[in-house]
């Protein structure tokens, strides 16, 4: 295909309503309550740390879920979009608020059963599987009311969007454990809030920017659909793998080589290069073996 069409710019709008109901949530819930006022500088910076993180994972979850759902149904295009989006927006605020009682209640009875340390640890993954749902519901619910506006639309390279997405649920796990490592930050070397927030978003752009180069490699040369099931193999087995042959590699080179133990900063810029390569290589990697039913230059 010489020339291909450019690819719909709907998910990026029900992206843009996602982040935009969540900044306002944000807004309403903290700011306007003046939340922040009586924390400190460091609490402040924590709480908004996991906001970006949340606010990351929103965008993306209804990018993804635009794409995916759009490209398998031909519900990319529509005649009235700002009609979908609006509805979209109104029962994704709908769930939200239906996902706060849900939550609420089950902290009350959580805190009754005296488990609230089994709570403490299961909230960071029910929050983002149950966003996960609601978004999927609200933007299935709005498209399936308005399927009589779909517009059919002709093929087009997503070969950038899959490895973006892939990127986002790297980048979602990093945010979303950005205030652990802000707390790790200032507690050993003593940094304040905003510098430890600059220190771990710097620390986090590298492996980013090579997990997108390396999807981008791996991917087929056009692409007309992101395939949901193989980006998301992709992208879960790639950090996953990543991380363990580095843990558990470094593990063992530092108990072979005593030199590690003994400097610190030695072991660190091993570890940080070693990341790097480990990093390009396992989304190259993942990405070729999960796309490698497709054809390099037509997606089936």
């Amino acid at each position: 295909m010489a020339n291909p069409a450019r690819p719909s710019p709907l998910p990026w709008l029900a992206a843009a309503v996602a982040l935009s109901l969540g900044l306002a949530i944000f807004l309403a819930t903290v700011l306007l309550r003046h939340g922040l006022a009586a924390l400190d500088e460091r609490a402040r910076a924590m709480a908004y740390a996991a906001a970006l993180g949340s606010l990351t994972f929103r965008a993306g979850m209804a990018f993804l879920v635009a794409q995916w759902h759009g490209e398998r149904h031909g519900r990319l295009a529509f005649r009235r979009p700002a009609l979908v989006l609006a509805l979209f927006a109104l029962f994704l605020l709908g769930w939200q608020v239906l996902q706060i009682e849900l939550i609420d209640e089950v902290l009350r009875l959580v805190a009754a059963a005296s488990l609230t340390r089994l709570a403490l640890v299961a909230l960071p993954f029910a929050y983002p599987l149950l966003h996960a749902v609601s978004t999927w519901l609200a933007w299935v619910l709005a498209t399936w009311i308005m399927r009589g506006d779909a517009l059919p639309r002709p093929p087009a390279n997503v070969r950038w969007r899959a490895a973006g997405l892939m990127t986002w649920l790297l980048a979602s796990a990093l945010l979303i454990c950005m205030p652990m490592g802000m707390s790790m930050a200032q507690a050993y070397a003593s940094m304040d809030g905003t510098t430890a927030a600059a220190g771990y978003l710097g620390a986090i752009a590298v492996p980013l920017a090579l997990a997108f180069v390396g999807a981008w490699l791996g991917a087929p040369r056009f692409l007309a659909r992101i395939h949901g099931w193989r980006l998301l193999g992709a992208g879960i087995a790639a950090p996953v793998s990543c991380a363990a042959l580095l843990f558990y590699g470094f593990g063992t080179a530092a108990d072979a080589v005593p030199l590690l133990r003994m400097e610190p900063s030695l072991a660190a810029t091993l570890l940080a290069a070693a990341g790097a390569a480990l990093c390009l290589l396992a989304y190259w990697l993942w990405t070729l073996l999960c796309y490698a039913g497709l054809r390099r230059t037509a997606d089936r």
